[in-house]
């Protein structure tokens, strides 16, 4: 089974990132229990190299000494060494994929970092297996004792890959590799449009007023969806190959069950699919429309938002437990933004051995400064939750995405009201657009998962079928601005989680639906759903699942009913009269 804990745990890809969530300000004392940092910024952090020679050593040497009883202050050093060295080549990982993110053109960089993300494979494998075998041996209370999780079921009795499916594994992270390429622009894709054949240079060298610009576009982007989608077949056909070896009916299946450890069901996820295409389909079009925002837009086009977290703070907006993480990130250069040209994607991540939080966030095109700040809020939702994450390099295996989801969509909508007093007038859309983005994420991410399952369930698939039975799930959902001319949608082929992160967009379903439902109680009480979401960005994700979050939070009795989707309805109303 694939553990792809090196390539970031919460990763948050841009192009379908316009996610609106809740915020907060007031709040009670900053939680006093916060783990030990090194307060390093970012430029002056120093990583080693990605080798996994000591990691090996200390896994043979484990090995040996759990096989005799007595061992038990070696043992103990060793777990704690193994946990310090993984901790040393995540980072090293890390490095690799920013430095490759920040430049994707640089075939160096590309290499080393394909090279690493291909070993991690086998690193996180051999990871599992060690530990499984510490908690079936004398040795059992000193591995939980290291792991601190309140439920490390998930280790126990993991045997590691078989030869045929490293072998799989090996072929899936080539396909991974090639989609990337497609993705950041890298390898080139040709079309054919009145008897000539064009490239996106091409393309991108045509008067945007001509008469080809718009046709030689689409017809590029369907031939670029058609390599890319073949890729996301084949790893799909190659993951259900992985899949049936361990007993599930395909990878969709054993990714839901094993590697997110879901406390939902997709007919819970189907609940809230269906009341928004029968509520909520029209209105994210009707609040996004460039039109209807041009006014609000113009303004904010001219702003830098980089400094967001300045205003925040000196505006004392911020909860008290959001103000101690974000003054830190800034004050320590967490927050890395990378120009235009980078890979286009944000991601928030941890670094073990600094103990220290850190965003990657590409820089939008002016025109889409509302997304660029969307996903600045996004991210710092994900960031403050990792400055309290106590959780060492090992044990972050077991976390639920889910709630760290909502956290970083909460966010959005929590302070897009803050945001907007930060603009003024310039800055007057933002809460109305952001409430689409949130909205918007319940059409387009659960068009998204309803594709990703095809994908895993259905025989004999084509690029061109799937892009089809695309076409019919976007309309279902409202989601036309996806969809070609010919009726199909080729949106899906573009979507990168498909290929890095398998069965993780239903997340952004679920954890929307709770941050809206928070967002909702804060229109009626803003002090107590203000303070309640500063609590909810300290939870540590690994001790908390969705289920429990949203009965703890008082979110359950709204996310499935369909009152509360008739109360979005009254909302978007309201937004759409302003």
């Amino acid at each position: 089974m694939k553990f792809k804990r090196f390539a970031s745990l919460l990763i948050c890809f841009v192009m379908i990132l316009n996610f609106a969530a809740c915020g907060s300000s007031g709040g009670g004392e900053p939680s006093p229990d916060v783990p030990d940092r090194k307060d390093v910024k970012y430029g002056d952090m120093v990583f080693g190299e990605f080798d996994d020679t000591e990691f090996n050593d200390i896994v043979d040497a484990l090995d040996e000494a759990i096989a005799s009883e007595g061992n038990d202050s070696e043992v103990a050093e060793l777990i704690d060494r193994l946990i310090d060295v993984y901790a040393q080549l995540c980072d090293a990982y890390t490095y690799l994929e920013i430095e490759y993110y920040s430049t994707p053109e640089d075939e160096e960089k590309f290499e080393k970092y394909i090279e690493a993300d291909a070993l991690s494979v086998y690193i996180d494998d051999d990871l599992r297996v060690i530990v499984s075998r510490i908690l079936d041996s004398p040795y059992e209370q000193l591995m939980l004792d290291a792991l601190k999780l309140k439920d490390a079921s998930s280790f126990y009795g993991y045997e590691g890959m078989s030869d045929e499916e490293a072998a799989l594994q090996d072929r899936i992270t080539e396909l991974e590799a090639e989609f990337n390429e497609y993705y950041s622009g890298t390898k080139e894709v040709t079309a054919e449009y009145n008897g000539q054949k064009w490239t996106w240079e091409d393309w991108d060298s045509l008067d945007v007023y001509s008469d080809e610009y718009e046709d030689v576009y689409a017809a590029l982007y369907r031939a670029e969806a058609m390599e890319m989608g073949r890729i996301l077949i084949e790893e799909a056909r190659l993951r259900n190959e992985v899949a049936a070896m361990h007993g599930y009916a395909n990878y969709y299946e054993m990714a839901w069950t094993e590697n997110y450890s879901r406390t939902y069901s997709y007919d819970d996820f189907e609940i809230i699919a269906g009341y928004t295409r029968q509520y909520l389909k029209s209105y994210p079009g009707i609040l996004q429309s460039i039109d209807y925002l041009r006014a609000d837009y113009l303004p904010l086009m001219s702003l830098d938002v980089t400094g967001v977290y300045d205003e925040l703070l000196n505006g004392k907006y911020l909860g008290a437990n959001a103000a101690e993480a974000v003054k830190y990130i800034r004050d320590y250069d967490l927050l890395h933004i990378v120009g235009e040209e980078a890979y286009a994607v944000g991601f928030s991540t941890k670094f073990f051995t600094y103990s220290e939080p850190f965003i990657y966030v590409h820089e939008e095109d002016p025109v889409y400064t509302m997304s660029f700040l969307g996903t600045i809020a996004h991210e710092t939702g994900h960031c403050i939750n990792f400055y309290y994450d106590h959780n060492n390099s090992v044990a972050s295996f077991v976390f639920d995405l889910d709630v760290a989801e909502t956290q970083s969509t909460g966010f959005v909508l929590m302070y897009m009201d803050k945001l907007q007093k930060i603009y003024g007038d310039a800055g007057k859309g933002i809460p109305r657009q952001f409430f689409a983005d949130a909205i918007g994420t319940l059409q387009n991410c659960g068009f998204q998962a309803e594709v990703e399952r095809i994908l895993y369930t259905t025989p004999d698939l084509t690029p061109e079928k799937v892009s089809e039975m695309a076409g019919d799930i976007a309309r279902a959902f409202g989601y036309d601005a996806a969809n070609e001319a010919d009726g199909n949608n080729y949106f899906w082929a573009h979507i990168p989680h498909y290929s890095d992160s398998p069965g993780y967009v239903v997340s952004y379903v679920m954890s929307q639906a709770a941050s809206l439902a928070m967002y909702a109680r804060y229109l009626e009480e803003p002090r107590k759903a203000a303070e309640l979401f500063d609590e909810l960005l300290t939870e540590n994700t690994s001790a908390i699942t969705y289920t429990e979050m949203v009965e703890k939070y008082g979110l359950d009795d709204k996310i499935y009913s369909e009152a509360f989707y008739k109360k979005l309805v009254d909302i978007a109303e309201q937004y759409r009269k302003q």
